[in-house]
Order: C-alpha cells, then structure tokens, then sequence
C-alpha cells in the first residue's frame, strides 16, 4: 500500500513499514481507540483490495460493510479538495 508522500501522523512522517511497526504496537495498548486504529491500519495497510468496516448503528445494531479501499482513497481525496 503507498501512502501519500505527505501523510503525516500526530506531525510524524511514516513509510509503510513504520505505521505497520506502529499500528502493531498500537494494538497492545490499554486505550480502545488506539487500540482499534492499530487494527485498522494493519488492515488498511495488508494487500487486500477491500475493508471490512461497520455501520454506526445510529438505526439499529451495527453492521458489517465491505467496503474497496480505492473507493475510500476517492472519497478522501475529494473531501480534502472542498477543504
């Protein structure tokens, strides 16, 4: 998976090998959120072509999507593009 050459983390730079070093020692940690973003980019950053991901469950009970990550990439893009 390439990263944007200016992605940037908390302000630190990251190459592919280190945010998976990082999203590792993440998972280990005693907060959720941190906790679940290190799952999340170990995801993220694996070979496949798609994520599985959750509904808010703002209507119900949450839901598995599977969701392609080129779609999201997309979305990112045009999202910084109106900002």
């Amino acid at each position: 998976m390439m990263l944007h050459p200016q992605f940037r983390l908390n302000g630190n730079a990251y190459n592919p090998e280190r945010l998976l070093a990082t999203a590792k020692k993440w998972q280990a940690h005693t907060d959720i959120e941190q906790k679940d973003l290190g799952l999340f980019l170990e995801d993220w950053l694996n070979d496949e072509e798609s994520i599985v991901l959750n509904t808010s469950g703002s209507t119900g009970t949450p839901k598995p999507i599977i969701m392609a990550k080129k779609t999201m990439q997309a979305s990112a893009k045009r999202t910084a593009a109106f900002f």
